[in-house]
């Protein structure tokens, strides 16, 4: 058996293309390991190689679409946590909606929530897909309830968002 000790790993086992793979969201990384020899398949970044934070890691469970091969997951917010000085910029990737492509290894879209979160409104709750039938069409559609208090609905494969962003400046702080 392989066992991992660490607070900040969370794994989620994941069945695609008649192979069970072990995917752990670790740190600000998706690993995946072989199940049967323990060996890394893969091990990706999911935040930008020049950022300037820590934290953002995977958050509250993950969602897999077993037909598009695309691994959804949220994450927490940037660290510091209450002090962005350090940390100047929208910290991308945190306080996000991550579409992971298991078979390409890339992020094929995102949303985030909260640029420069200063408030801990990291996205707490896991992903639900599902389906949405709207004027005679069937949408597969990913939704996330945020801290925030909103309910968000994408497109699944496109991450077009199926209804208005309205996003608003939060004040400057000192």
């Amino acid at each position: 058996p392989m066992v991992l000790l660490h607070t900040d790993i969370h794994f989620d086992p994941i069945y695609l293309d008649n192979i069970l793979k072990n995917i752990f969201n670790a740190f600000n990384r998706i690993i995946s390991y072989d199940i049967k020899n323990g060996k890394e398949l893969f091990s990706i970044d999911i935040h930008p190689k020049n950022k300037n934070f820590i934290g953002g890691v995977p958050w509250a469970g993950s969602a897999l679409d077993d037909n598009l091969g695309i691994l959804y997951l949220v994450t927490g917010n940037p660290r510091p946590a209450l002090v962005g000085l350090e940390r100047p910029g929208n910290n991308k990737n945190t306080n996000s909606i991550i579409a992971f492509d298991l078979n390409s290894k890339k992020i094929v879209w995102s949303f985030q929530e909260v640029a420069h979160d200063l408030w801990d409104f990291d996205i707490a709750s896991p992903p639900i897909l599902t389906e949405l039938k709207i004027k005679n069409k069937i949408l597969e559609i990913i939704v996330v309830t945020t801290k925030i208090g909103n309910v968000l609905i994408f497109e699944r494969s496109s991450g077009k968002p199926l209804f208005d962003i309205d996003y608003k400046k939060a004040p400057i702080s000192n």
